[in-house]
């Protein structure tokens, strides 16, 4: 579906969005540097509006059929991580904190489209196979982090922002056909209709 961005043949493509939940423990050093390791669940989202050209032929003559799809893919899974902190003492109590973190998505990525088919005038759904099998795949990260925190005793209580950066591309999403979602063609009066559209890749 991404590769169709690529193509131009998105009509929206926004950011993919998501939750990151997890735990954190660190120790450090009296250098103010800290090791630390991470570990958790990861959800992301990203919604896609794309098209699709393709044909059928039908008694020799070709039929063109356009394909209109919204894709909604989902990765999530756990992921493990391993950061290198700095503090930066504001005073005794407050600090900046920066971080950066090497890590590996363990995910599981699902593709579900829904849309629609037109030819001849004439529009129909259509259905993808295959879009809700899971693909797994072990996603290297790495995230740069800035943040504030606070000591309460033996207590530190952070807030930070970081971005995550994927260095390779994942593995490439595989699904089945669409096909129209129509109890039967009409062969003999509309050969040429959107309904007699034989299955197409997305």
């Amino acid at each position: 579906a991404e590769k169709a961005c690529d193509a131009g043949a998105c009509s929206r493509q926004p950011w993919a969005l998501g939750l990151m939940t997890g735990l954190r423990g660190s120790y450090e050093f009296p250098s103010r540097l800290s090791l630390a390791i991470d570990g958790g669940y990861w959800m992301m989202k990203r919604q896609l509006r794309r098209t699709v050209r393709g044909q059928f032929l039908e008694n020799d003559e070709t039929v063109p059929v356009h394909y209109a799809l919204d894709d909604d893919i989902r990765v999530a899974g756990p992921y493990l991580g391993l950061g290198l902190a700095y503090r930066h003492p504001i005073n005794d109590r407050f600090a900046w904190r920066s971080r950066f973190t090497v890590g590996a998505f363990f995910s599981t990525s699902r593709n579900f489209v829904s849309g629609t088919a037109t030819a001849t005038g004439a529009t129909v759904p259509v259905r993808l196979f295959g879009g809700a099998d899971g693909i797994d795949t072990v996603a290297v990260f790495l995230m740069p982090e800035l943040g504030a925190a606070a000591r309460f005793g033996a207590w530190t209580i952070g807030l930070a922002v970081g971005l995550a950066f994927f260095p390779r591309a994942g593995s490439a999403y595989k699904t089945g056909d669409l096909a129209v979602m129509v109890i039967s063609c009409d062969a003999v009066t509309a050969p040429t209709g959107v309904a007699c559209a034989p299955r197409s890749a997305a």
